[in-house]
Order: C-alpha cells, then structure tokens, then sequence
C-alpha cells in the first residue's frame, strides 16, 4: 500500500489505526495495545509525480507523530474520508509498538 500525506493519492499514514482497529474486530482495547508493521517505508511513501524530498517527509512526519502517544480519532463505520460514514473512536498510540524496516 502507498501511503500520501493527505491521503489523495494513497493512503494516509493516520488509516493504519483503523485497519489495525479492524484487525482487532473494533476492540478497542485490544488495538491498543497492537503491533503496525510496514514494510519498505522508503517506497510505500510515494506521490503522484514520484518524486522523493519533502513529500516522503510529510509522510514520514504524519508517522511520528503516530508514535509519539497521540491520541487519534479513527472512523469505525467507513473510509477515512467519509466521516459520516461512522461515529469513530479514539485510540491512544502510547502502547502501540511500531515496526518500520
């Protein structure tokens, strides 16, 4: 999966809580305590041009600030991009061990 900044093009980097919320059937507790592993960070950072510099930052900024104990609002009933689609919970990212290789 590519991941954007934005999530237009790909991804946003913020959508791997909800697919690790829904790896955990919607408990939230237990997501909170999961594992995200992305493989290959260097390349699932792309845009739509494919160039490298600032945008892999943002990218990679958005996933720092996962890891640095967040508190994150992730949509439970759709896409991020439909808020309206779900109520959302918040997850905290203290204990969530994030695996980058």
């Amino acid at each position: 999966t590519k991941f954007s900044e934005t999530g237009y093009v790909g991804q946003n980097a913020e959508d791997v809580l909800q697919d690790l919320l829904t790896a955990a059937d919607g408990d939230q507790t237990m997501a909170q305590f999961g594992i995200v592993y992305v493989d290959e960070i260097d390349k699932v950072c792309a845009d739509a041009v494919g160039s490298l510099g600032a945008f892999k930052r943002g990218v990679q900024n958005t996933f720092l600030k996962l890891m640095e104990d967040a508190e994150v609002k992730v949509q439970t009933g759709g896409p991020a991009m439909m808020p309206q689609m779900g109520p959302g919970v918040s997850l905290s990212t203290r204990y969530i061990l994030f695996v980058f290789s």
